[in-house]
């Protein structure tokens, strides 16, 4: 039994030595792969420049469709913010709970004319 299991110790570190021996005497520098790398790149240069093309031209794709969805979206807030109630909106106390028509501010006019004329002073202040 000994012998055995001495026999397959030794026949595993003599696969385990020449593998390793087989990764040292096939490892390559990076500098030679590089070289190796570009060569082969320009050895066929339609194949080369036809997918550099399409990477860019991917690339350009993405960053408009980036741009025109960045742009729509800010559109989208500016229309809704003119349209809309703006930037502020003042309601009666607890209206956001449960709104209601008959919930509403009995001097909307005056505080909407103070409001006015806050913004004014701000633009020409």
């Amino acid at each position: 039994m000994d012998q055995v299991k001495r026999s397959k110790q030794k026949v595993t570190t003599e696969k385990v030595g020449r593998i390793e021996q087989k990764n040292r005497k096939h490892f390559l520098s990076f500098a030679l792969l590089f070289m190796l790398a570009w060569r082969n790149l320009w050895r066929h240069r339609r194949r080369t420049l036809i997918t550099l093309c399409s990477i860019a031209f991917g690339f350009a794709l993405a960053v408009i469709s980036i741009g025109i969805g960045d742009g729509s979206h800010n559109a989208m807030i500016r229309n809704a913010i003119n349209m809309g109630d703006g930037h502020l909106t003042v309601q009666v106390k607890g209206y956001s709970e449960a709104p209601a028509n008959y919930k509403f501010i009995a001097e909307g006019r005056s505080i909407e004319q103070a409001l006015e004329s806050l913004s004014q002073s701000a633009v020409h202040g």
